[in-house]
């Protein structure tokens, strides 16, 4: 095999250069960071995050990184944990289809505690950082997948290499000692579906772990801890263990070359797992066509992976609920969305509108979706009214695809909305964009440790 590990080491250091450069490239991290922001503030309240918080009170490690939406500092390890963790609470991080990842929040979370270590960081080498981390992670992911996802949370295990790139870059390694850091973060990569039926917290822990396991390679490697330099491709190493069909070819087939994988991203509109993103799509027009009481039924149809993986048949938990395609379209069709507030499971199916309406939900795999992926993730959904009527709604790309995508204005609605949910005045929110949007603009490092005071 080709030396993939070696050479994206070599993109972290030299080609991460040249790819931020590019105007797209650069405002597409910017925009990267401001999604992270607004999910990572209004996730830092939430209640499945707390036992973190709580481990961090009682086993104190200080140390000046923020740890976001808390008006606290914690060591940059533990800051990376639990930013990590609540990055991703809510479900509403970005995602890379192909990947099976969501590929922003290890790196970032990774990359600003790392900044607290070096207050020199410069602002266009955090936005080098960010590309560095999305292009590694995505990589790692487009390898080993689809048949790692079958057992393996990609944001955990790819989230791994993500954070180590994103990292070394701030830490300002050389090739080798980036090759080192991302041999270490890969032998530490995890993160096992195992806790899916339970409905239990992990998910969450899987990205804050991935956010350490990085980062702590990364400082490793500064002192000088080799690690493998072959941990990707080698014989014993990731894509061996971790994947039934690896394509090594995919590390690095135009590499520095072609496109930034940052800029193929999906970002969320709904609080909820992305399989569930196109069923949500498609009731949000079929109920359009009459009222609750005229729906005999509603079948939905989509790709297998979708079903497994969000296909929970009796949600308790937000957590399952988020996972249930069936839970998340009677939301949808009831309240016409599916926001973060939606998803207390015992509150909503103790509500007998709720329930008789999910109970008529049925979902199935279509042969035809399953061809599609992962370049899709489309599904469709077919109502069955009561005077006997069918109408279908097919959704291929769902809101923040590449296809529709989420910028601008609508990235801005998203997370200021988050921000306002976590009781950010609209001054602190109209400073924390402006300062955002700054970054890598000025020749005065100041944005940056503007903005991380606002954290």
């Amino acid at each position: 095999m080709a030396r993939e590990t070696e050479r994206l080491a070599q993109y972290v250091v030299h080609d991460s250069r040249a790819a931020v450069q590019d105007a797209a490239v650069a405002d597409m991290a910017r925009e990267a960071l401001w999604d992270w922001i607004g999910c990572t503030v209004a996730g830092a309240r939430d209640s499945r995050v707390q036992p973190l918080y709580q481990l961090g009170r009682r086993c104190p490690m200080p140390g000046g990184a923020v740890v976001v939406g808390r008006g606290e500092t914690a060591h940059p390890l533990w800051a990376s944990v639990v930013n990590g963790a609540a990055s991703h609470v809510l479900e509403l991080d970005d995602v890379e289809r192909a990947a099976y990842l969501h590929p922003g929040i290890a790196p970032i979370s990774a990359a600003l505690a790392a900044v607290a270590l070096m207050p020199q960081t410069g602002e266009l080498d955090l936005l080098r950082a960010i590309v560095a981390g999305y292009e590694v992670g995505i990589r790692v992911g487009w390898a080993v997948n689809p048949s790692h996802y079958r057992f393996w949370h990609t944001s955990g295990t790819a989230g791994a290499f993500a954070a180590a790139a994103a990292a070394a870059v701030v830490l300002g390694l050389d090739c080798e000692r980036t090759q080192w850091a991302l041999g270490n973060a890969g032998t530490e990569a995890a993160g096992l579906w195992q806790f899916n039926p339970d409905g239990a917290l992990t998910k969450p822990y899987h990205i804050g772990m991935a956010a350490l396991h990085g980062l702590l390679a990364a400082l490793a490697a500064r002192e000088g801890l080799s690690g493998a330099h072959r941990i990707l491709e080698g014989d014993q190493g990731f894509l061996a263990a971790m994947s039934d069909d690896p394509h090594p070819e995919r590390l690095v087939n135009g590499l520095g070359e072609g496109t930034p994988a940052i800029l193929g991203i999906s970002r969320k509109r709904w609080a909820s797992c992305r399989f569930t993103h196109a069923p949500i799509d498609a009731v949000l027009k079929a109920r359009q066509e009459g009222p609750i009481t005229a729906v005999e039924r509603i079948l939905v149809e989509t790709f297998d992976t979708a079903v497994r993986v969000a296909g929970h048949t009796d949600p308790k938990t937000p957590q399952e609920a988020k996972f249930s395609i069936a839970y998340c379209c009677t939301l949808a069709w009831l309240t016409g969305r599916a926001d973060v507030d939606g998803f207390d499971a015992a509150e909503q199916r103790a509500k007998p509108e709720f329930t008789d309406l999910f109970r008529r939900v049925e979902v199935r795999v279509n042969e035809r979706f399953e061809s599609m992926i992962p370049d899709f993730m489309p599904a469709a959904v077919t109502v069955v009214w009561r005077d006997g009527r069918r109408t279908t709604y097919e959704v291929i790309h769902p809101v923040g695809d590449p296809e529709d995508p989420i910028r601008g204005p609508l990235l801005d609605d998203k997370v200021c909305g988050l921000l306002r949910s976590a009781g950010w005045p609209e001054e602190k929110i109209t400073r924390a964009r402006r300062l955002v949007y700054a970054l890598g603009d000025s020749a005065v490092n100041a944005h940056l440790a503007e903005l991380l005071t606002l954290l």
